[in-house]
C-alpha cells in the first residue's frame, strides 16, 4: 500500500489503483461531501486530473486550475488523526502546501470544506467563507420514494402522467441489461459533447462510471418505454459519510439523464431509483447546483432535508 500513498510532495493521479486507500481512509469518519466520494474522482478524473499524496496523517487531493491549486477536505488515514487535535495538524500541512505551491508558480485555494470541518478550523482562526453554489442537495430516501404530502403533489402527478400515458417499467443495471444501459448513455450524451468542454466531460463522467460499473461498485436503473430505454441513472452508496449526527447510509447520484419528450421521465427515473435502493440507504445526495437558476429551482422543490454547507478556506 504504501507505493500507493506517495508523501509530500510527491504525488499520484487518482486510478483504479488508488481505491483501496480511499476506501480504507474513509472508514476513519468521510466528510459527508461528493466531491471528495472516490466514484466522484475517478469519474471525472479525465478532466480534473485530480492527484492525492500524504502529509501530517491526512490523505489530500487536489487539481489545477488556471495555474491554480485546488486542495480539496482532507481524509484521515487512521482514528487516531481524527482526533481532536487535526485542526492545527491541518494547518500546518496546509501551510507547506501552500508554500510549494507557490514556490511552482502556483497560487492555492482549499475549497468544498464542509461546516463539519469549518465549524473546528474556525476555533484555530482558519476564516472560511460559504460557497453556495457547491452546498450539496441532501435528502430522505423515504421522501423521494414516497412522494407523500402537498409539497410533492406536482412530482406525484408528473409520474402518474407519465405512467398512465407509457406504463412504467423499471429495472436495476445488473450484468444482463449493462450494455444497453451503456448504449443509452453514450447516445444521449454524444451529440452534447461537440463542441462543449463541460459537456463532453460530463459524456467522459458517464462512460467512466458505466465502463467501470462493476469494480467501482456502481449502482443505477434504467426506465422503460415499450423495450426501449428512455432513462437511466448512476450511482454511490456510502456507508462512511460523517454526519452531525453520526454515520449514515447515502447515495450520491452521479448522473442523471431522460428523453424529455416523455413527459415526467425525470421525476419516474428519481422515485423509481430511489424505491429499489437497499432498505440501509437513509439520505440521497444529489450533489450542486453549480449556481445555475434553473438547476437550483429543481433540487429545491424536492424539499432537501438538510444542505451540506461548504466553504472556501483563507490559510
Amino acid at each position: 500500500m504504501s507505493n500507493l500513498l506517495p508523501r509530500f510532495p510527491e504525488s499520484l493521479p487518482v486510478s483504479r489503483h488508488s481505491r483501496d486507500v480511499f476506501l480504507e481512509a474513509y472508514e476513519n469518519g468521510g466528510p459527508p461531501v461528493s466531491d471528495l466520494a472516490f466514484n466522484t474522482l475517478f469519474a471525472w478524473q479525465e478532466y480534473f486530473k485530480y492527484e492525492y499524496f500524504e502529509l501530517e496523517g491526512f490523505l489530500f487531493v487536489f487539481y489545477e486550475k488556471d495555474g491554480k491549486y485546488v486542495v480539496l477536505p482532507p481524509l484521515f488515514l487512521s482514528k487516531q488523526d481524527s482526533g481532536s487535535g487535526w485542526p492545527a495538524r491541518f494547518a500546518m500541512a496546509a501551510k507547506a502546501v501552500a508554500e510549494n505551491a507557490e514556490n511552482n508558480g502556483f497560487s492555492i485555494s482549499f475549497e468544498f470544506f464542509p461546516e463539519l470541518y469549518c465549524r473546528q478550523l474556525r476555533q484555530i482562526g482558519v476564516e472560511t467563507r460559504p460557497s453556495r453554489d457547491a452546498f450539496d442537495y441532501v435528502y430522505l430516501k423515504e421522501d423521494l420514494a414516497s412522494l407523500k404530502g402537498r409539497g410533492y403533489d406536482g412530482k406525484r402527478n408528473f409520474v402518474k402522467q407519465f405512467e398512465r400515458n407509457y406504463g412504467l417499467t423499471y429495472r436495476n443495471i445488473t450484468k444482463e441489461n449493462l450494455n444497453e444501459a451503456k448504449i443509452f448513455l453514450k447516445s444521449w450524451h454524444a451529440p452534447k459533447a461537440k463542441n462543449d468542454i463541460i459537456g463532453s466531460a460530463a459524456y467522459c463522467m458517464a462512460c467512466r462510471l458505466a465502463d467501470n460499473y462493476d469494480f467501482l461498485d456502481v449502482c443505477g436503473g434504467i426506465l422503460t418505454v415499450d423495450d426501449k430505454i428512455v432513462a437511466a441513472t448512476l450511482g454511490t452508496i456510502t456507508d462512511d459519510f460523517a454526519y452531525e449526527k453520526g454515520p449514515s447510509s447515502t447515495v450520491i447520484v452521479h448522473h442523471e439523464n431522460g428523453l424529455l419528450e416523455y413527459k415526467g421521465v425525470y421525476q419516474a427515473i428519481n422515485q423509481m431509483f430511489c424505491q429499489n435502493l437497499p432498505e440501509r440507504v437513509v439520505y440521497v445526495n444529489r450533489e450542486e447546483d453549480l449556481g445555475i437558476p434553473g438547476l437550483r429551482k429543481a433540487k429545491m422543490s424536492y424539499h432537501p432535508a438538510m444542505m451540506v454547507e461548504k466553504s472556501v478556506l483563507s490559510v
